[in-house]
């Protein structure tokens, strides 16, 4: 897989509609947002299933409400639409932890 970059409201309704979601909060200027950033990008390949998405919030602004997000990197982890978990952080085991909790929904 590939993590998928989203740019408008459209994308983004779009996006969490999927079966099995994961949605990265970010942007450039962020460090811990690039330095969780490769290992966002080498998780998307681990797990077959789930789609990898990214915003930008200087691109997209509206992201951070819809998601409720005060600090950035935040992730949510949606199945079929519904936001099933979040995390704040650029925590490597507990994004692990997060995904792979996903991976296991049926």
């Amino acid at each position: 897989m590939v993590v998928s970059h989203i740019k408008t409201s459209d994308e983004y309704t779009k996006a969490i509609a999927g079966k099995k979601v994961v949605i990265k909060l970010g942007a450039k200027w962020c460090a811990p947002c690039r330095r969780i950033a490769p290992n966002f990008e080498s998780l998307s390949s681990r797990f077959d299933g789930i789609d990898f998405y990214s915003v930008d919030v200087d691109d997209f602004k509206q992201a951070l409400a819809s998601e409720g997000a005060t600090s950035i990197p935040f992730f949510s982890f949606y199945r079929n639409g519904m936001r099933v978990e979040t995390l704040s952080g650029a925590n490597e085991n507990k994004l692990l932890v997060a995904i792979a909790n996903l991976a296991k929904i049926t």
